[in-house]
């Protein structure tokens, strides 16, 4: 018996539907962020596609597993409309913001993992100052200082969570490139790229044991700001109780070569930079 035709076809229509994409699971709309940062030089392509809301649901998986391993509550991921990079935290709306730009680089969430990491550190940072004030003199030399303990929070909350370390550090590879790190010396707000990046290399054994502290207690209490220096850096004597030892990590000299010797870049490279640097402006 041959069915009515109206079955065919609805069978027909359903089988096709089904093998399409499903509009609904490609659909979001996130919180748009209006802030500072999102008054700068506005998307080429403000639409929000499928593929962005792809890389947004992966973002917001990553801060949940991040925030959970800090004992936060945060609110949803936003989105600002710019196609410059940018990622930042909210302690208003206690959230972060990404912009298009940042969700649309190549390399994908991954490579935003250890910057989305750095965020929740200040998330954290900001919770221990409303209890605590823990930014008051002598313990807290500025937002150097600041930036570089939130870079340390991100790195515990990385392995905590289970993500991962190398996150951290893929990230700023992918941010800043080796030669940067060599070559940019910070400024008054930020450590130089290469601090930030030796840090994390140097705190990984720390972290991994900290980590393993029980109860997940807030990390803030775990490093302290005095764990760095005016500049930013990682101080020697936090990661070693033999003087030698430290005195070895905190040198300028071992750090450099640790960069070297992991990104594999020649020396005259970074020798010319230098030159140029100094010389040609």
């Amino acid at each position: 018996m041959i069915p009515p035709l109206r079955m065919l076809i609805g069978a027909f229509f359903l089988a096709w539907a089904g093998a399409l994409p499903s509009l609904a699971e490609e659909a979001c709309s996130p919180p748009i962020h209006t802030g500072p940062q999102s008054h700068g030089a506005r998307s080429s392509n403000p639409n929000i596609s499928s593929g962005d809301c792809a890389r947004y649901r992966e973002a917001q998986e990553v801060v949940d597993k991040l925030a959970k391993a800090g004992g936060l509550s945060l609110n949803p991921v936003a989105i600002f409309k710019i196609d410059d990079f940018g990622v930042s935290y909210n302690r208003y709306d206690r959230r972060v913001a990404i912009s298009l730009g940042a969700l649309r680089r190549p390399g994908g969430v991954m490579a935003l993992t250890g910057i989305l990491a750095h965020e929740i550190g200040h998330a954290l940072q900001w919770d221990a100052h409303a209890r605590k004030a823990i930014f008051s003199q002598p313990a807290y030399k500025g937002t150097v200082q600041f930036e570089a303990h939130a870079d340390a929070l991100g790195a515990l909350l990385l392995e905590r969570s289970g993500v991962g370390q190398k996150a951290l550090r893929l990230s700023h590879v992918v941010s800043w490139g080796c030669s940067d790190m060599l070559i940019d010396h910070g400024n008054a707000y930020r450590p130089a790229h290469g601090d930030r990046w030796v840090n994390g290399v140097l705190f990984r054994e720390r972290v991994v044991s900290l980590a393993a502290i029980k109860p997940a207690g807030d990390p803030v209490e775990l490093i302290g700001l005095d764990a760095f220096d005016e500049r930013g850096r990682v101080r020697g004597v936090f990661l070693s109780t033999e003087p030698a030892v430290a005195a070895g990590l905190e040198s300028d000299a071992f750090r450099r070569g640790l960069i070297k010797e992991r990104c594999g870049v020649p020396g005259w490279l970074f020798r010319l930079e230098d030159w140029r640097r100094r010389w040609i402006k």
